[in-house]
This record gives C-alpha cells, structure tokens and sequence, in this order.
C-alpha cells in the first residue's frame, strides 16, 4: 500500500472521530497511537512503531523559547506593590 492510499485509508478509517466537522482539510482525529497501529497493522500488516520520535527541530524550537521567555523574565522591571492613591493620605480619619 503506497502512501497515499494508506493516508486515504486511515482518513476513511477515522472520519467519524474527525476534530474538525466543518473543514475536512484540518486533518485532526480523536484517536490514539495504539489505534492507529492497530488499524494498519490490519491494512498494511506488522509495522514498527517510534514513539519518541528524534525531532531536533522541535527540541531546538522549544528549547529556544524557554531561553527566550526566561530572559525576558529576568529583563523585566520588578513589580512594584500598588501604591495608596494619593488623595488617601488627606481622608479624613
């Protein structure tokens, strides 16, 4: 089975679990990994599953915010507490 065609068989395969009922080119299904081996592992027979996959990109991309949130953390100006208005300090006690 080509790619495609596994594609298109998955697709029919969970198209009622589809996450997004008004545009079917938001490719989003309520299923979970083992599910989805299961089926192919039907379709295609035996397959080998990654669960965690190398992703360096993605690693890099998450580790690039993380610095960059931490530094604008520590660049931000401390918070002051709020201050009393100043028309308090002439109220009458």
């Amino acid at each position: 089975m080509t790619h495609p065609a596994l594609e298109t068989a998955l697709h029919c395969a969970f198209h009622e679990r589809r996450i997004n009922l008004i545009n079917e080119k938001k490719e989003f299904f309520q299923v979970d990994i083992d599910e989805i081996a299961r089926t192919i592992r039907r379709m295609h027979g035996e397959i080998e599953i990654t669960r965690l996959a190398e992703a360096e990109q993605y690693r890099k991309t998450v580790a690039m915010r993380q610095e960059r949130d931490a530094a604008q953390v520590a660049s931000a100006p401390a918070r002051l507490a709020p201050q009393a208005h100043p028309a308090a300090a002439y109220a009458p006690a």
